[in-house]
């Protein structure tokens, strides 16, 4: 269940939050070309790599 969070997480920070209103809550923390770089990991990577421990570990159960 806690991949399944992260993974809705991830698509809502990454694709329903509008990126500025984003960027306001990371500008203390991070700078412009690092935020590009989170923002892209957020919407693209990060789901795929949940998704494929999340299938890793059904396939090793069964």
């Amino acid at each position: 269940m806690l991949p399944l969070a992260g993974v809705f997480l991830c698509a809502f920070v990454g694709w329903i939050l509008p990126k500025l209103q984003v960027y306001a809550m990371c500008e203390g923390y991070l700078h412009t070309i690092a935020f590009e770089i989170w923002y892209f990991v957020i919407r693209f990577i990060a789901p795929l790599g949940i998704l494929a421990a999340m299938i890793q570990s059904a396939i090793k159960d069964m």
